[in-house]
């Protein structure tokens, strides 16, 4: 009979979450400090893995090295089995092939306490409300035997020093003998409501009999993040501000020479405006989307402020040379930064050996031209970037700027004369227009800047723009922009933006007013580069795995660059009330 009804069971609780999933979403915390969720392997290679760049990915020698450690693991599942008492080999082999969610939630975490034990170096035993609690949630798939897993982590608590039952919110749990005693205990996997449970945390009985009872309103609402994501992880507003404050708090107290310092920072930065983090990753027809949330619920402050404008298309979109691998542009308004690090020095007061207002006076006497009112004033909100990303560098090459790799940048200028006009007053200061040449280009003066007698940039004053360029390629790309800037001077139209740009455009966040064109391909293939001189630097004669990793790393990145799929595109919503950055590949 039970070989009949474990099947229809199952199935059942499978349609139940299909059609429901608010059964496992009652059993985390209803405010929780921070949620994470994980598709199941299974379930991830119908959704992640049917994307064109999951099948390149998946079929890579990186992928394939992966799955050989995954079937020595198998192994060590059998002799587990034998220890442990029940079939461990099974239970692994039917979670690699899991199609439900892995829902993790930590209730709440004092950081006031934390922090202070941390800083202050004073023992603080954990108290219940401290931390926790802690719960897991294996949803059902209508496969998966979650409730044969649970018996057999019954029968091994058993084997091992017995179990004690406790009754919270109407269910019986059972939880290890003698770890109420430890203080942080923990419950043996149960099924409730058709879901694998178990939780963390102490004083378990009282916690989750409060989670349990709570009326349908004060359950647990998942963010769109989270309810989507095939991976996703939440931190609240109450986590973040928590974080936050508690460790300006007690800096403060443990160093109070520090106190202020911290808090103008802090506020400065504008971190004690940040609500909920949020980042997902999940499948949209044939499309990987990456998103990163960032919440200011009381309006942007601090660099916040300098990152958010109004949702639109960015004005500088129809001068980047887009046939181009790598460009992209940015909301940032250089003046607002200058304003938020003089409130910081302003807050910060006699801490600093000098006063705002002497700093500013110093500039100018030196530089013949004011910071804000002569230079940054005349600049505008975005800024147009066109990379290379750099190689490992040598550390023994002669040019400093060799990490930085071949990019151009163009900063949009509300007064081009003016800010001309002041950028060569400065220049001339300090005797530096002796060491730089110019030529004609476009109608448009181009200067190569020597520094230092080693660094070289390019420099140009447009209509537009104030372009700087480092590296060979870098100068080509300032000149790339001038064309385009001629050409929409001249009446012509930009040209349309490419097709796997256009391809995005349907997935992009609505209001978007930032856009970059990336390879992942010169990413993997920087990371290995980066690997192989960690390796020389360190003498890592014996390090096959590190050889193996940059090797696979530098194949995936030729695959994906051959399969066409290598280049990302991403979009910024940057707004008063959130930052949104979302990457499709």
């Amino acid at each position: 009979m039970q070989r009949i009804l474990a099947p229809v069971g199952l199935a059942l609780a499978a349609v139940l979450a299909a059609q429901d999933d608010s059964a496992a979403w009652r059993l985390l915390p209803r405010d929780p400090a921070i949620v994470i969720a994980i598709d199941g392997p299974g379930r991830m290679a119908k959704t992640l893995g049917e994307t064109r760049m999951g099948k390149v990915i998946g079929s890579s020698a990186l992928a394939k090295r992966l799955l050989e450690q995954v079937g020595e693991l198998e192994g060590r599942m059998k002799e587990l089995g034998g220890e442990a008492g029940f079939d461990v080999e099974k239970h692994y082999r039917e979670l690699l092939r899991y199609e439900g969610r892995l829902l993790v939630a930590i209730g709440q975490i004092r950081w006031d306490k934390l922090w202070k034990a941390s800083l202050t170096g004073q023992r603080h035993d954990p108290e219940p409300g401290d931390i926790g609690p802690v719960t897991l949630v294996l949803t059902p798939d209508g496969k998966t035997d979650l409730p044969g897993l649970c018996e057999g982590f019954a029968r091994r608590a058993e084997k091992a020093g017995g179990v004690r039952e406790f009754d919270a919110g109407g269910i019986r749990f059972r939880e290890p003998s003698g770890a109420a005693e430890a203080g942080f205990t923990f419950t043996l996997p149960q099924m409730v409501d058709g879901c694998l449970f178990l939780a963390m945390g102490i004083g378990l009985q009282k916690e989750l009999g409060a989670l349990l009872s709570a009326p349908a309103g004060q359950r647990f609402v998942p963010s769109e993040a989270v309810r989507a994501g095939a991976l996703a992880v939440e931190f609240s507003a109450g986590m973040v501000r928590g974080f936050v404050g508690g460790l300006t708090e007690h800096l403060g107290e443990a160093e109070p020479d520090l106190g202020p310092v911290i808090k103008a920072v802090v506020e400065g930065l504008g971190l004690d405006a940040i609500g909920a983090l949020r980042w997902s990753l999940r499948q949209k027809d044939d499309v990987l989307i990456s998103q990163s949330e960032i919440a200011l619920p009381g309006g942007a402050r601090g660099l916040f402020a300098a990152l958010a404008t109004t949702a639109r298309r960015p004005r500088l979109l129809d001068l980047a040379p887009l046939h181009l691998d790598e460009w992209g542009v940015s909301p940032i308004r250089l003046p607002a930064v200058y304003e938020t690090i003089a409130k910081a020095w302003d807050a910060l007061g006699d801490k600093l050996p000098m006063a705002r207002e002497d700093g500013e006076r110093e500039f100018a006497e030196l530089f013949k031209v004011r910071l804000k009112e002569d230079l940054l004033d005349h600049m505008g909100g975005e800024v147009l970037a066109i990379t290379t990303a750099a190689q490992a560098a040598d550390p023994g090459a002669e040019d400093p700027m060799a990490a930085v790799g071949d990019v151009a940048l163009g900063f949009e200028l509300r007064d081009p004369a003016a800010f001309g006009k002041s950028w060569d007053k400065l220049l001339r200061s300090r005797g530096l227009h002796t060491a730089r040449k110019s030529e004609e280009y476009q109608g448009v003066r181009v200067f190569t800047q020597k520094v230092l007698g080693a660094m070289n940039f390019d420099y140009a004053v447009t209509e537009r723009l104030f372009l700087v360029a480092f590296g060979e390629k870098g100068r080509q790309y300032l000149r790339a922009v001038i064309d385009e800037e001629a050409a929409r001077k001249a009446g012509k139209a930009p040209d349309p933006l490419p097709p796997h740009v256009q391809a995005r455009l349907a997935h992009a966040p609505q209001g978007w007013n930032g856009i970059a064109v990336n390879s992942l391909s010169v990413g993997l293939e920087t990371a290995a580069g980066m690997i192989e001189n960690s390796m020389a630097q360190l003498a890592m004669e014996e390090a096959p795995w590190a050889e193996e990793l940059a090797e696979d790393l530098r194949s995936l990145a030729g695959d994906l660059r051959r399969a066409k799929v290598d280049r990302g595109v991403g979009f910024a919503r940057w707004t008063a009330d959130e930052l949104v950055s979302r990457t499709i590949w």
